[in-house]
């Protein structure tokens, strides 16, 4: 039996290609990307030589063929006059091409430009956006950052807080009725500060009229700042750059050399709320103890500072306010009533009010706050 002969396999076409592209290697097929690569990068860089080439080339070929033609008299190939009693019309031909041309093409060139102008307004926009967004994320960033350096230095501070309260030595002296030092008693940390509590902080059932209980409030102020001014001052003078140092977060320095503007009190209050979480922080760390001793310091001169942070941050919020009884109005003759309250009784006109009372009866206070 014979044998059929071998059919004709009718490829389609690109089948030799592609049989081509899987004979050759991966760094061959690299090579012909790249030479092709390099091809077009060139004719782009020179395309503007083209582009000007094309159009000198006509303009010398049209000014030679004037000049050979009018000026030595030969005649051009395939554009000799043959008839020339019509040759006077050509130029009312020309005129009649150009007059329905030229606007066409000025139209054209019209709408070029209005495209052109339109494509840049786009990348303009683009350019725009983002640089908007640029500048958004250096802002944010730049937040991150301002927020993480006043964070280490806040808890720096509330360590050192932390610190002083457990390690401060508060001495307690016993004399005789000569005057002569009895017996001398030392306290460590809370102990100190609730044994000051104890000898120090008058209750208000012991008094009969406000005005008595107030007069022994200040007369306990000033011997607490007597006889441990020199154990206490540390204490205080830490507490009160903490707040300071809370009050300046998200405050511009700059514009801190006008405190009472619209502009600086506008942005305590806008950032009223973040402050006060770390205030918040602060106050966690505060013991009962504590919290009495604060209350006897700042209604003395010597608080006045403290006072203006321990009213805005609402530090004495724990205090158990009922030690003051029957006379509890009489705390707010002394403290702004912002002192004891909650984030939720305190709005942005209780605040304007208290910060710009503050400024206003405390100029030299408050530049001293700013700087």
């Amino acid at each position: 039996m014979e044998e059929n002969p071998k059919k004709t396999i009718n490829k389609k076409p690109g089948e030799n290609l592609e049989d081509l592209w899987g004979m050759m290697s991966f760094t061959e097929l690299e090579q012909i990307k790249l030479y092709w690569k390099n091809k077009i990068h060139w004719l782009r860089k020179n395309l503007i030589f083209f582009l000007a080439l094309a159009a000198v080339v006509p303009i010398f070929f049209v000014a030679g063929a004037v000049v050979w033609h009018f000026q030595i008299g030969g005649n051009i190939p395939l554009i000799e006059i043959r008839n020339a009693n019509t040759a006077a019309y050509w130029g009312q031909i020309g005129d009649f091409i150009g007059g329905v041309l030229n606007p066409l093409l000025s139209f054209a060139a019209l709408i070029a430009v209005l495209y052109s102008l339109r494509t840049q307004s786009k990348e303009l926009s683009l350019a725009r956006e983002d640089a908007r967004e640029n500048q958004q994320i250096q802002a944010q960033q730049s937040l991150i950052f301002e927020r993480q350096n006043f964070e280490s230095v806040f808890f720096r501070l509330l360590d050192i807080h932390s610190k002083l309260a457990s390690e401060t030595i508060i001495e307690f002296t016993e004399y005789e009725f000569n005057d002569k030092a009895k017996n001398t008693d030392s306290y460590k940390g809370i102990a100190g500060f609730s044994k000051i509590e104890e000898t120090h902080f008058p209750t208000g059932r012991y008094y009969k009229l406000p005005k008595e209980y107030e007069t022994a409030l200040s007369q306990q102020s000033k011997a607490m700042h007597l006889n441990f001014q020199n154990q206490l001052c540390h204490y205080f003078r830490n507490l009160y750059q903490i707040m300071k140092h809370i009050d300046s977060f998200g405050m511009d320095s700059l514009r801190l050399s006008k405190p009472s503007s619209r502009a600086n009190i506008r942005a305590w209050i806008e950032n009223y709320q973040t402050q006060r979480k770390y205030a918040n922080m602060l106050r966690a760390q505060l013991s009962k103890c504590e919290l009495s001793i604060i209350f006897l310091n700042c209604i003395g001169p010597q608080g006045k500072g403290l006072k203006y942070y321990v009213e805005r941050f609402s530090l004495l919020k724990h205090m158990n306010i009922e030690i003051f009884q029957p006379h509890i109005t009489s705390i707010y003759d002394l403290y702004d009533e912002i002192a004891f309250n909650g984030m939720e009784k305190i709005d942005n006109s209780t605040l304007k009010k208290h910060i710009s009372k503050k400024l206003q009866a405390e100029p030299s206070h408050t530049r001293q706050i700013a700087s």
